[in-house]
């Protein structure tokens, strides 16, 4: 007897493909079953297309609040750019007053003798180190001579050289009998000769393996190489504003204290910088007084400092909100209406029993131990679905996230993630699983992905 199979197909529901009476009509049990969950599904998408427009709406008011403080920040960066170029001007306005009283002081006869007694000192060492070296040269020649000096020729010359140089080094006289050693004796036979020039040799061979007498104590007073040296790289500058400030004596608190002073306590902080000019111009005070950076420079230079780093910190804010509008009106990063501005930096976790793993949307993904709660990175958010044949800001498109450049696996590649969402009334992650090493593949769900039905999908006609 044949056995037929009823064929799974809901085309064949009616079972006309098979003989009569073999196979029921389940139409209508698989019609309704159908209905159903299409209408589950059509239920599903509308709730989730209503938080979908929740999210919409969200973007649009972080756009148009974006757009504000675009406009604002643009206005306000240009305030602070003419406020900073004013402080700068004021700066080095205030600057040069320090430096024209500085030449000022540079212009007094103390301070042009200084320079006029380092310019000749200068020169002297020159001149000195010159005569030193001749004279190591002339010391070096003699020394030569010294040592290949035969007392067995009568050179007078060289003999009052030799002699010379002797008494130059304290050295005592050759006496008569070491005289006729080393060989002047007419009368010594040239074996004599030569012995008493290897003794000689010897002997002073001997001389020059003694050890060396102790260098001669430097006076106090005397002028030596070292402290010459000190003296001619003396900072006259420095010298003649340490100067300023000794034959300007102490001052009192009371005598620092005078109607200038009180009447800045009353100034408004945007008058002080013009006050402090005026100030110094009338009463001379440290600038003229000490050379040192006047009160007005100081205070001009953190002025123009304050304004630098405002203007600084607003551009960086202009350049951030106007990069996030970019973002949300190119219809790409955060979807083709914005509706995933809503969930950046939203983060959803799945525990697995022996993990927990977490996806924070548009951040990074981790992997953390239930165990000893090590937490390794599975990579940041580095794109949208780039399958072949998807394009971008279609519904594919945003149906997959990519998370790469996670931690490294023991002899393995970086771990990375594989985000697949489908459209669902909550932010979730459903399953996790590792089709290859260190590689993972989350599923889940997000209102997001909720597009709206179209006029023709709501009143379409099921024909089961």
């Amino acid at each position: 007897m044949t056995e037929f199979v009823c064929s799974p197909e809901p085309e064949c529901c009616d079972g006309s493909d098979e003989p009569s009476g073999v196979c029921p009509n389940q139409c209508k049990e698989i019609g309704e079953k159908y209905r159903a969950e299409r209408e589950a599904e059509r239920k599903l998408r509308k709730t989730g297309a209503k938080i979908r427009s929740s999210y919409i709406a969200y973007a649009k008011k972080e756009a148009a609040r974006l757009q504000g403080a675009i406009n604002s920040l643009k206005k306000e960066v240009e305030e602070k750019r003419i406020e900073e170029t004013r402080l700068k001007s004021a700066l080095e306005h205030t600057e040069s007053v320090d430096a024209a009283a500085l030449e000022h002081q540079k212009q007094s006869p103390l301070y042009k003798s200084l320079v006029s007694h380092n310019a000749a000192l200068t020169s002297l060492r020159s001149k000195q180190a010159d005569l030193q070296a001749k004279l190591d040269t002339l010391e070096e020649i003699l020394a030569n001579l010294k040592r290949s000096y035969n007392p067995n020729y009568q050179d007078m010359g060289v003999l009052e050289a030799v002699r010379g140089w002797d008494a130059y080094h304290g050295v005592e006289p050759e006496s008569e009998s070491t005289t006729k050693q080393a060989g002047t004796d007419p009368l010594a036979t040239e074996a004599e000769i030569l012995e008493a020039q290897a003794n000689s040799y010897v002997t002073e061979g001997d001389s020059e393996h003694q050890p060396a007498k102790d260098p001669e104590p430097v006076k106090e007073d005397e002028w030596t190489t070292a402290k010459l040296d000190k003296l001619a790289r003396a900072d006259h500058v420095a010298l003649l504003l340490e100067h300023s400030r000794h034959i300007s004596g102490p001052q009192s608190d009371n005598e620092r204290e005078s109607i200038l002073d009180t009447i800045q306590a009353y100034l408004p902080d945007a008058l002080i910088p013009v006050f402090l000019n005026l100030k110094t111009w009338l009463t001379g005070s440290s600038q003229e007084s000490t050379g040192e950076t006047s009160e007005a420079t100081v205070n001009a230079r953190n002025a123009h400092n304050s304004a630098a780093d405002a203007l600084r910190k607003s551009e960086r804010e202009l350049k951030d909100s106007e990069e996030a509008l970019a973002k949300l009106e190119t219809g790409g990063y955060f979807g083709k209406d914005g509706e995933w501005k809503k969930l950046d930096g939203v983060c959803l976790e799945k525990d697995t029993g022996e993990y927990t793993y977490s996806v924070c949307l548009f951040g990074s993904a981790t992997q953390k131990s239930n165990r000893d709660h090590a937490s390794h990175s599975l990579g940041r958010f580095s794109g949208w679905n780039d399958k072949e044949g998807v394009t971008p800001g279609s519904y594919d498109y945003y149906t997959r996230q990519y998370y790469k450049g996670g931690a490294r696996c023991w002899n393995g590649p970086e771990r990375s993630v594989i985000l697949d969402l489908t459209c669902g009334t909550e932010n979730t992650i459903q399953t996790i699983a590792e089709p290859e090493k260190c590689e993972y593949l989350f599923t889940g769900t997000s209102p997001a992905l909720c597009w709206p039905l179209d006029d023709r999908q709501e009143n379409e006609k099921d024909e089961l």
